[in-house]
């Protein structure tokens, strides 16, 4: 008999597993839905503008996210993220850890009620992937977005998931001059509905020696720029489109989009107007694609 349980046992756990991870992405393409209408409903009393990827930390904008306190790195707002008096987080002080204590106050005030989006998404739970396990101790995010030499890091620690730093023209990291970001509205042209806003980066490559996708908040889609998609989910991303849409999309392809295949069959180029789900940045006649040449403005 318990050889039987035990041959049935081994059956049914694949099974529940295959269902359990069936339910994580269901769960995950949810929350960038929640997201995504955050952002139109955000363009919508906005003058139809695009929300701020919180592209670089130097700047002090609201954005999707997190609005920055300035310098080099998010180490000042993270170390605000405090526990009340009495209580300790993870590291044993009151250094709070956001997807572990997102109800504490200050996570609240400084983040999750601070950002461009809060009027419209109320849950911060939308804001992390089930998969990623972030409340673990254990898990990669914990280990490698999280900690910083036993202590709270510089990183983006607030959202499993990054937004497209095509929206905004790919401007430098370190400018402080809103003249010198591209504004641009949501229903500009180049913003087609099925082009990627959010997806999940890899939180396992950080300490590899690739650049980091949770240095900010947004990222461009490049493979050595930090943006190569999140492997937590079997064979393939969740993603976040441009008319609000969510879908589970294959490495693969997500990778070869990322690399340059193009949706047109001129391929990349400097002088014919180049775009893929990724590369769309309107100032850019290659999309602001990252082609190790320096991508070419159109003006």
């Amino acid at each position: 008999m318990i050889a039987i349980i035990a041959i049935l046992a081994a059956m049914l756990l694949p099974v529940l597993n295959a269902a359990k991870q069936r339910s994580q992405v269901a769960t995950c393409l949810n929350n960038l839905r929640q997201l995504g209408l955050g952002v139109h409903m955000y363009a919508a009393d906005n003058n139809d503008q695009v929300v701020y990827p919180n592209w670089g930390t130097i700047n002090k904008w609201q954005g999707w996210i997190y609005t920055s306190q300035g310098g080099s790195s998010l180490l000042v707002l993270n170390q605000a993220l405090t526990l009340p008096a009495g209580q300790k987080g993870p590291l044993g002080t009151s250094q709070a850890c956001p997807p572990m204590n997102l109800t504490a106050p200050n996570v609240q005030k400084y983040i999750y009620k601070g950002n461009a989006l809060s009027p419209y998404v109320n849950n911060a739970g939308v804001y992390w992937c089930p998969a990623e396990n972030a409340s673990s101790k254990a898990s990669q995010w914990y280990q490698n977005v999280f900690l910083s030499s036993g202590s709270v890091s510089g990183n983006d620690i607030y959202s499993s998931y990054i937004m497209n730093g095509a929206a905004i023209d790919f401007p430098n990291q370190t400018t402080q001059n809103p003249s010198d970001i591209g504004q641009f509205k949501l229903s500009n042209p180049h913003f087609r509905a099925d082009y990627c806003l959010m997806w999940e980066p890899n939180d396992a490559i950080i300490n590899s020696g690739t650049a980091n996708p949770f240095n900010d908040g947004s990222s461009r889609a490049s493979l050595g720029d930090g943006g190569q998609p999140s492997q937590r989910h079997p064979h393939g991303c969740v993603l976040l489109r441009c008319d609000a849409g969510t879908e589970f999309q294959n490495y693969l392809y997500m990778t070869g989009q990322m690399a340059g295949f193009p949706n047109s069959p001129q391929g990349i180029s400097t002088t014919t107007p180049f775009n893929n789900e990724f590369y769309y940045a309107p100032g850019f006649i290659d999309g602001g694609f990252a082609d190790g040449n320096g991508a070419a403005r159109t003006q």
